[in-house]
């Protein structure tokens, strides 16, 4: 279930570095290149990147100061991007969204299916059973490979990308709103609220990024993951919802008869 809602006042997150700021992460690009950590590669505590083969990955860290030009933070690795010195190679977006409401570090994915890797965390302490209150920050933007790679990628007929998070915690599997941007531009940062019921004590949060078409290519971002057991009022409030659809149901059933 997605939805919108105030965040639960004095909870603590389950979620370890959930801002990616937390001490020891490192901004830069992940890529089957780039696998060994700091110095040279970025590293991201808490988290696991699903590394892809060969280079063409974008996946990375980064630092919210960067602007509509990542370069030499997100870099994919290997030509036809344009290198620009020390083996690193150019990465812009055609508009950003801003700083994410959070601040700092973000994370940035390209959601073309052959490009973007999982980015998942085990989380622990579970109560099975209980409704787990997940939020997160959403935005949207295009590479701009024109000036990237000197080929023009617009989809055609300049139709909007789409892009989006497919969030899965444990064996449920939720989508989050897609974001529809037209070519050039940025979609604003937008904050999403799901609900999930613990089936175990531990299990894997997975962000994947989908996003149209393939070669546009299509970039989301991601920001603040807050994962905290919801309070009784919000709980009860779900089961009302639930109540009442089935009630819905019901009825309709029995105007029809």
């Amino acid at each position: 279930m997605v939805a919108l809602g105030a965040a639960p006042a004095h909870a603590i997150s389950l979620i370890t570095n959930g801002s990616f700021d937390a001490p020891g992460t490192v901004v830069g690009g992940f890529s089957g290149t780039c696998t060994t950590g700091p110095p040279n590669c970025p590293a991201l505590p808490g988290w696991n990147v699903q590394i892809l083969s060969g280079n063409g990955q974008i996946d990375c860290i980064v630092p919210g100061s960067a602007g509509a030009s990542p370069t030499l933070v997100c870099t994919p690795g290997d030509p036809p991007s344009t290198s620009v010195g020390g083996g690193k190679f150019k990465f812009t977006l055609w508009a950003t969204p801003g700083p994410s409401p959070n601040g700092g570090n973000f994370f940035l994915v390209d959601g073309g299916s052959q490009f973007s890797g999982a980015l998942s965390q085990t989380v622990t302490g579970l109560t099975v059973g209980s409704i787990y209150r997940l939020s997160f920050w959403q935005a949207a933007t295009q590479e701009n490979c024109l000036f990237d790679d000197g080929v023009n990628c617009d989809p055609p007929g300049n139709v909007n990308l789409t892009q989006k998070w497919q969030v899965t915690f444990g064996s449920t599997v939720l989508t989050s709103t897609t974001m529809s941007t037209p070519i050039h531009t940025s979609f604003a940062w937008n904050q999403q609220i799901m609900y999930f019921t613990a089936q175990s004590t531990s299990q894997v949060l997975k962000f994947f990024a989908q996003g149209t078409p393939d070669s546009a290519p299509p970039i989301a971002l991601l920001d603040d993951v807050v994962l905290v057991e919801a309070p009784e009022a919000a709980t009860s409030g779900l089961l009302a919802l639930g109540l009442l659809a089935v009630a819905a149901q019901r009825w309709k059933r029995r105007s029809r008869q």
